[in-house]
């Protein structure tokens, strides 16, 4: 993400004059006027307004004596001798080697990685492609989800408390080249020794976040041939296309209309779902379909996949994002309403062309943002 959301937001409309509606209370969306008389919904994956606060998240470390601190969407952060995640429902502490951090801009670097803010978590950059690190949390959890993407305590049976989530691996050209696997050992009731490797050898470093849970505009999970029996429910990437990790992967997106639900009765004009994109040295056209069935992004795997129907769109942007128009899917073409939608598969658009690594709904440093214009 850029240094605030506002920024963000500038860079999807070219630099365009922003006039922010501020009578907003959504705490996913930004609404923007529009001088033909439209306004624009910018509609996060994630709260971007910090819950007690009503405030934007302003993703930035501030210094307090010997430590640093940041607040997320609702989570306040402490980074002295450990990095402390806390809310109101309690805490994790990441414990790593090389606390030594020091200001640089909106993050913190150390000799071995540096960390930075994300909209309810922080996110390292760590100087190594194999890289071990200690999650602990308030009070005990019995329940775990986790595999090669990601890691979970759970408080409820599919709510999470706290996530580690892979992102994937950089080389030594600054390129997105691989995923970055994640295994988990348990050393108590409290803590986990959490590992990430790299998918290949020319992996240099290794970036991954840490995050409180908010609940999700999109629900969203990857399915992968080469993992025929495990998903990506709580993963903020996505490597659409063909990796030596994962073999082919699709993407299962469906938004949750109840968390803007004051949008429902507008008249759309265009809705526009737009995903971060990682590998940027290599714009990778995507396809999105509709879904013959409703899916299940708990229970979706390469071999319980729906099957894809007919085409909507390719996807099309710029380095910075892959964005697809997905108004035919989402808007009722007589009332202009927004429709109930079962959702959208996206894949490459030709098999076999490499890979396009994308944000999905559960990212907090680059969220996924649906833009809808109305009237």
């Amino acid at each position: 993400m850029k240094s605030s959301v506002l920024e963000e937001i500038r860079t999807l409309r070219n630099n365009k004059d922003i006039n922010l509606n501020t009578m907003n209370n959504n705490r996913y969306c930004i609404l923007i006027r529009e001088k033909d008389g439209s306004e624009t919904a910018y509609c996060y994956s994630t709260p971007i307004y910090n819950l007690k606060s009503k405030h934007v998240v302003d993703l930035q470390f501030h210094s307090e004596k010997n430590s640093f601190y940041t607040y997320g969407s609702n989570v306040r952060i402490d980074v002295q001798k450990d990095i402390c995640m806390q809310n109101q429902n309690g805490y994790i502490k990441l414990l790593v080697d090389d606390i030594a951090f020091k200001p640089q801009g909106r993050s913190l670097v150390s000799p071995s990685c540096v960390i930075s803010p994300t909209l309810n978590g922080v996110l390292f950059n760590v100087n190594s492609n194999n890289y071990t690190i200690i999650m602990e949390a308030s009070k005990p959890f019995l329940k775990i989800r986790a595999n090669s993407k990601y890691f979970a305590y759970m408080s409820e049976k599919f709510k999470p408390f706290g996530t580690l989530s892979s992102l994937g691996t950089v080389d030594l050209y600054n390129h997105f080249c691989a995923p970055a696997l994640v295994t988990y050992k348990k050393l108590n009731d409290k803590q986990v020794a959490l590992t990430l490797r790299s998918g290949v050898e020319s992996g240099k470093h290794i970036l991954f976040e840490v995050n409180m849970y908010e609940n999700k505009l999109f629900q969203d999970t990857t399915v992968e041939s080469k993992n025929p029996k495990e998903n990506n429910v709580y993963g903020g990437i996505a490597f659409l296309g063909n990796t030596e990790c994962f073999g082919e992967q699709w993407l299962y997106s469906r938004p949750d209309f109840s968390k803007i639900s004051e949008l429902l009765n507008k008249q759309v004009r265009y809705v526009k779902l737009h995903l971060p994109n990682y590998n940027k040295n290599n714009f990778i056209v995507l396809s999105g379909f509709e879904l013959t069935n409703r899916f299940c992004s708990f229970g979706s795997t390469w071999n319980k996949k729906i099957a894809l129907s007919k085409i909507i769109t390719d996807s099309f942007g710029s380095n910075a994002y892959q964005s697809i128009d997905i108004t035919n899917l989402i808007v009722n073409k007589k009332s202009k309403a927004i429709n109930h939608t079962e959702g959208l598969i996206l894949r490459t658009k030709v098999k076999g062309c490499g890979f396009s690594a994308v944000a999905t709904g559960d990212n907090y440093y680059t969220p996924q943002i649906l833009e809808i214009n109305y009237i």
